[in-house]
C-alpha cells in the first residue's frame, strides 16, 4: 500500500491544475477506503487543501442527499442546492473532494463543483470505467504480494504466534486462495484463529463452485467463511441487522441494543456488549477509536461485509425486505409487490413492539438508512394484533 500511498500523493499535488480529476479502483476489500483515509491524513496533502471534505456514495446512494451533505460541511443553506451552489461556496478555496466507493459514473454530475484552481476530486472506485468518464488520473489499487499476504494472514491466525498445529503447506494454500485481499486475509485468519479446521476451509475455498463466479461473489463466499465460524449460531442474527444501515455509518450502541432486544436476540446490556466483542473478534466489524466509552462507542461494518449481510438476507433470511430510492416493498418470494404504506403499517407495528418489550416509545435510526430489514415486523405481526 505504502507504493500506492506515495502515488496517489504525488498525482494530487503535482498533477496539472487542468486535471482535477484523480482517483484510484480495485477489487471489493482491497483497501481502496483505508489508503483514502492515509491520504487525507497525509502531511503534504493536508498542508496542500483546505477544506478537505469526503463523502461515502455506495450502491444505493441518493446524489441529491449527498448535495446537501457537502452543502452542509461547507457552512451554505437552504432547500435548492446545485451544481452552482456548492461551486460558489468553494470559490477560492484550494480544497480536495473525496468521493469513496463510488459504482456510476452518472453520480459524479452532480458534484463536479471544484474548480480547477489546484483543486482536486479523488474518487475511489470498484469500477475502472467511472474513472475513465472523467479522464481521471488513475492507479490501480493491487493486491499484496504472497509475503504480505503471509505476514498479515498470520498476525490474524496465529495472534500466539502458535504454529504447530498446521502445516506451512497448507497455511501457504489458504493464504494464496484469500485472493491477496487484506480483508478476506483478516477475516478468514480470524476464523482459523478460533476453529483451526484448516481442511474444511481449504476444501472450501478451492470449490470449482466458487472458482466459477465471477470476482464480487468469489469474495462474498470466502467472507461468508467467517460469519458461519460464529458461535453460538444466535450470533449470526445479531450481524445481519447491521444490514438495516448505511454503508460507511458509524453505528451507535443503543441503535443497535433496541434492535437486538426489541426482537428478542439480548436481554441485557452486558449480553449485547459481548455480542459485540465477538463480532469484532471475527472481524466482522470494527469498533471507532475516536468515538465514546460504553454505551456511546461506535461501530462500523465494512461495505464488503455489508453486502454479505444483504447476500444471506436474500438467499436464506426473511423474504421481506424495503430497499431506499424505491416506492414499494418487494416480497422477494411473491411476484406482488407491498405498497409503500403497507411498509408504514409494518414500521409502526414494529414500533409497537418495541414499546411493548419495554424499549421505548421511539423508533430507532436505521429507518434512515440505505435498507431496512423487516424481521421484527413480521415476527412480531400475531401479537400485535392480539394487544390492539
Amino acid at each position: 500500500m505504502e507504493e500506492t500511498l506515495e502515488r496517489v500523493v504525488s498525482d494530487l499535488l503535482r498533477s496539472p491544475a487542468s486535471s482535477k480529476w484523480v482517483g484510484v479502483h480495485g477489487a471489493g476489500g482491497a483497501g481502496k477506503t483505508l489508503l483514502a483515509k492515509r491520504v487525507c491524513d497525509n502531511d503534504q496533502v493536508k498542508g496542500c487543501f483546505d477544506p478537505v471534505l469526503w463523502l461515502t456514495f455506495g450502491q444505493s446512494v441518493q446524489v441529491e442527499a449527498k448535495q446537501h451533505e457537502l452543502a452542509k460541511r461547507i457552512g451554505l443553506e437552504g432547500d435548492q442546492i446545485s451544481n452552482e451552489t456548492l461551486g460558489r461556496g468553494l470559490v477560492g478555496k484550494r480544497c480536495l473532494l473525496v468521493l469513496d466507493d463510488v459504482w456510476k459514473s452518472i453520480h459524479l454530475d452532480l458534484l463536479d463543483v471544484v474548480q480547477e484552481n489546484g483543486s482536486k476530486i479523488f474518487i475511489t472506485t470498484r469500477k475502472r470505467d467511472v474513472l475513465d468518464s472523467r479522464g481521471a488520473i488513475k492507479t490501480e489499487m493491487g493486491l499484496l504480494g504472497k509475503e504480505d499476504s503471509m505476514k498479515l494472514f498470520a498476525v490474524h491466525a496465529f495472534p500466539n504466534q502458535n504454529h504447530a498445529q498446521v502445516s506451512k503447506a497448507v497455511v501457504e494454500q489458504v493464504v494464496e486462495k484469500c485472493g491477496g485481499l487484506p480483508l478476506v486475509l483478516k477475516v478468514i485468519g480470524r476464523r482459523m484463529a478460533a476453529t483451526q479446521d484448516w481442511d474444511y476451509v481449504l476444501s472450501k475455498l478451492k470449490d470449482q463452485q466458487l472458482l466459477a463466479l465471477d470476482e464480487e461473489q468469489q469474495v462474498l463466499h470466502r467472507l461468508k467463511l467467517g460469519y458461519d465460524a460464529l458461535l453460538p449460531l444466535r450470533i449470526q442474527q445479531h450481524f445481519l441487522f447491521f444490514a438495516a444501515f448505511p454503508e460507511d455509518c458509524e453505528i451507535v450502541f443503543w441503535e443497535l441494543y433496541r434492535c437486538w432486544k426489541g426482537e428478542g436476540l439480548v436481554a441485557n446490556i452486558a449480553e449485547a456488549k459481548n455480542v459485540l466483542e465477538r463480532l469484532k473478534n471475527h472481524a466482522l466489524i470494527t469498533e471507532e477509536e475516536k468515538d465514546g466509552r460504553g454505551e456511546n462507542k461506535r461501530y462500523r461494518i465494512h461495505d464488503a461485509l455489508l453486502a454479505l449481510a444483504l447476500h444471506i438476507l436474500e438467499q436464506e433470511g426473511p423474504k421481506c425486505y424495503f430497499k431506499a430510492g424505491q416506492s414499494q416493498m418487494r416480497d422477494v418470494g411473491d411476484a406482488s409487490p407491498v405498497t409503500t404504506a403497507g411498509f408504514h403499517c409494518l414500521r409502526l407495528k414494529f414500533r409497537k413492539s418495541l414499546y411493548l418489550r419495554g424499549i421505548g416509545s421511539e423508533f430507532p435510526a436505521p429507518l434512515a438508512c440505505s435498507w431496512i430489514i423487516v424481521t421484527v415486523s413480521l415476527h412480531c405481526q400475531a401479537s400485535l394484533f392480539s394487544k390492539a
